[in-house]
């Protein structure tokens, strides 16, 4: 069967392969072509059952319309709901979405940057693994487009959208001090020098010093990504061998949350009367919970719809001068009754 092209549906309806392109492209308002005549378009398209060749578009116009995302694990509610706005924000201007995860493997994220560009994506949204900037700047110097998300990097001149990591943990540790707790634990993911854990961390320390208290660093606990449930159960079980285990643990992730709780319900550790818990990244589930879950939440939504406006500004831009942006937005602290004493 004869593949159908626009110059058939052209030639069906009596107008211009022209016109034709440019409704079947979504540029039909944008061209001052009459809903009408669009809708005739898109119904012939229908009924001869046509099928764009991208491939032959993308060489025309030098764009695939699609976009990676890459983040830690996908699985994560916070990345998966993360991901999800993306796509749909993404679909909005016309764009695709390829999601991958690193497991938090710096040789993984290289990898996945190489195949996506080998894919000729137009662009890459990433929450990095990286510890050092060499592969991100590369992309900088062959002015190829990308954005950082949740992870930023001092001195890197590079498009970034991030949540205030510092005050919602202040904010969340001011908030368990103000309860009582004094004796305070941190459950980090690691590897601890991504940003968003650093200022997590950051945020608690001068919490705890602003009010007088000293922070163990025995009770700074760094969970592997790799083996999470178990770091965690040992942690816990490191704090009560030594006999001074925590009056409020702060977890920096809702992962770290979730097993943290569930290893407190085989220990019949409770929670708050024992330990009182706070989280970095508020999830649907917490409220539902018992305790519900006192949590910092992120504005997931405006972090998906800001990363992905930026990147499309910055492939749609590109050959110009555009400074980089770097948007950090604020966040909220949900209280609930796990911090309650």
């Amino acid at each position: 069967m004869k593949k159908v092209s626009l110059n058939d549906i052209a030639i069906r309806l009596g107008v211009s392969k022209t016109l034709v392109s440019m409704v079947l492209n979504k540029q039909g308002d944008k061209n001052g072509i009459s809903r009408d005549t669009q809708e005739k378009v898109w119904n012939c398209a229908r009924e001869l059952n046509y099928k764009p060749n991208f491939l032959a578009r993308s060489l025309r116009v030098g764009r695939t319309n699609t976009l990676g995302l890459i983040v830690a694990d996908i699985s994560n509610i916070f990345y998966s709901r993360l991901a999800r706005v993306m796509e749909d924000e993404a679909g909005k201007h016309g764009y695709n979405l390829i999601i991958c995860s690193t497991d938090e493997r710096i040789e993984k994220e290289l990898d996945l940057i190489e195949m996506l560009r080998s894919r000729q994506v137009d662009g890459l949204i990433l929450s990095s693994t990286q510890e050092k900037t060499e592969g991100l700047q590369q992309l900088i110097d062959e002015n190829f487009p990308f954005v950082l998300i949740d992870r930023c990097f001092k001195g890197l001149k590079a498009d970034a959208v991030v949540v205030n990591n510092y005050q919602g943990a202040k904010e969340s540790t001011d908030h368990l001090i103000e309860n009582g707790c004094r004796n305070i634990g941190i459950l980090a993911i690691s590897p601890l020098y991504n940003s968003a854990i650093q200022e997590r961390i950051r945020g608690c320390r001068d919490s705890c010093e602003q009010h007088g208290i000293q922070l163990n660093e025995h009770h700074i606990k760094s969970i592997p990504f790799q083996n999470i449930e178990l770091a965690v159960e040992e942690a816990i079980d490191d704090w009560y061998r030594n006999g001074n285990p925590p009056d409020a643990v702060f977890s920096l992730n809702n992962r770290l949350s979730i097993h943290f709780m569930q290893a407190c319900k085989k220990r019949d550790i409770a929670i708050p009367q024992q330990t009182c818990l706070a989280s970095f990244d508020d999830i649907e589930f917490f409220s539902l919970l018992t305790p519900s879950v006192t949590a910092v939440a992120q504005p997931f939504k405006e972090l998906g719809q800001k990363a992905v406006e930026l990147l499309i500004n910055r492939i749609e831009e590109k050959g110009n001068q555009v400074p980089e942006q770097q948007i950090v937005l604020d966040t909220s602290l949900k209280i609930r009754n796990s911090t309650k004493k």
